[in-house]
């Protein structure tokens, strides 16, 4: 038997979360943190976190160990994630949660992030919150297309069971 493992992973997809903020930001931008490093966190300087699934609330709960306080933002009325990470988000006293929220704008002051404009979806308003850092943790591709023929995948990721080690 002939055993291959292939793992092509996957790359930071443009959703409509980063095609809105390029097109609406005012002197700031924003790329994908490849590794949100544990010095990210300085004390009393607010972060945010945006997105709603497994790696949204993981980022912010590292986040939470090392900085004041973390907003997480998500455009929905509920997570995606695995319930255990949301409770552990929602009982942490140095985590707030924006369910409804879209980030509109970014705002910076001497080329760094200052700021974000965030837009309640259900009242329409919006709001500025002064910011240190901001972590988008949304918008994965698998990279599966050259192997689809030899593998089965589901939504582009292996299918592949807990079994098979």
């Amino acid at each position: 038997m002939i055993v291959v493992n292939v793992d092509p992973g996957a790359t930071l997809g443009k959703t409509n979360f980063h095609r809105r903020i390029a097109t609406g930001s005012k002197g700031a931008t924003l790329g994908h943190v490849q590794k949100i490093d544990g010095g990210a966190g300085n004390g009393l300087q607010p972060l945010a976190v945006v997105g709603g699934g497994d790696t949204a609330l993981q980022d912010a709960l590292f986040l939470a160990n090392s900085c004041h306080h973390v907003t997480l933002i998500h455009r929905r009325d509920e997570f995606r994630g695995e319930q255990r990470l949301v409770e552990r988000v929602e009982k942490r006293e140095n985590i707030s949660i924006l369910y409804s929220h879209i980030v509109e704008e970014l705002r910076s002051e001497n080329g760094e992030l200052s700021a974000i404009v965030v837009k309640d979806l259900k009242s329409g308003e919006s709001k500025t919150m002064a910011l240190a850092g901001l972590f988008a943790a949304v918008g994965q591709a698998p990279q599966s297309a050259p192997f689809a023929q030899l593998v089965a995948t589901q939504g582009g990721y292996y299918d592949a069971g807990e079994d098979c080690c």
